[in-house]
């Protein structure tokens, strides 16, 4: 229908050559229809005759009071929301549902009442432009290019605002997010050691450790010395602990000489290792004097 409407506004085409190019843009059944009425019709008859069979036969009041509840879609731009006002008021128009010199101030105004983006009416002051009696409402192309073109803006900063915070985004929450990587992998083992979010905590914490540490290993004192007075070792040779940095969790030096950043992570670990190791060596120790008890 648009095509064929096209085709009859073009005032540089005589009747004939309206008819010919308007029959060959019509395929069936719509050919057939047109060709009912003659096949040397007027084109307005043949538009008439297209209009009666597949036309919108919606009054002019109804869809106008359609164009009234048609709002932005979810997901639609708000430029492709104003063409399709656009295009349900120009039916309106030509049913007689509103005048054509009330086209431009309708069309503004339910944009304003079914555009949801708010920051798009306040930047392009398009209130401002209905209640103004001095400022002329915007033609349909007017308004379509104020919104294209905000859209345009607004996509175009969008894209520079990512890519300008993602690379200091990346550079900042790297670190983080391998830590939450290590403490997932390690909570097993570190589960019943407390967070430690200073390093005076941190130290106060090894402290218990290894006080700890000192207790388990004096109550297996007893049984190591009769092993050495018996001239009888375990079964097991007790493994060297490795020191290592309480700040850093490194083992190629002390607290006192650490440069290094805090890793409390890693100190965890450590210290939960030697916790495990001396348990294992109590349990093999154990072992061993219950078989010479035999």
């Amino acid at each position: 229908m648009l095509r064929t409407k096209q085709v009859l506004n073009d005032s540089t085409l005589s009747e004939g050559q309206q008819r010919r190019a308007l029959l060959d843009s019509l395929h069936t059944p719509a050919l057939n229809v047109a060709l009912g009425i003659g096949p040397q019709a007027p084109p307005h008859a043949y538009l008439q005759e297209l209009d009666n069979a597949y036309g919108n036969v919606t009054g002019g009041e109804e869809l106008y009071i359609q164009f009234l509840e048609t709002h932005q879609n979810n997901g639609e731009r708000a430029s492709d929301y104003l063409r399709r006002l656009q295009a349900l008021l120009q039916e309106i128009i030509e049913r007689d549902g509103v005048i054509k010199q009330d086209a431009e101030s309708q069309l503004l105004k339910q944009f304003l009442r079914g555009c949801w983006d708010d920051s798009l009416i306040t930047a392009l002051h398009l209130k401002e432009l209905l209640s103004n009696p001095f400022r002329s409402t915007p033609t349909f192309s007017e308004l379509l290019l104020k919104v294209r073109t905000h859209e345009k803006e607004s996509q175009l900063k969008e894209v520079r605002r990512k890519r300008h915070l993602g690379v200091t985004a990346t550079k900042v929450h790297t670190k983080t997010l391998v830590t939450m990587g290590e403490s997932e992998v390690t909570s097993s083992n570190v589960s019943k050691v407390p967070d430690v979010a200073t390093r005076e905590q941190l130290e106060e914490r090894i402290r218990q450790l290894e006080a700890e540490l000192k207790k388990n290993s004096s109550s297996q004192t007893p049984q190591r010395a009769r092993y050495v007075k018996d001239g009888q070792k375990p079964s097991e040779q007790r493994t060297k602990i490795r020191k290592f940095c309480y700040n850093c969790g490194e083992e190629s030096h002390m607290l006192p000489q650490c440069t290094n950043p805090p890793n409390a992570v890693l100190v965890q670990r450590k210290l939960c290792e030697r916790h495990n190791s001396r348990q294992g060596q109590q349990q093999i120790a154990s072992q061993s004097d219950l078989h010479l008890n035999r």
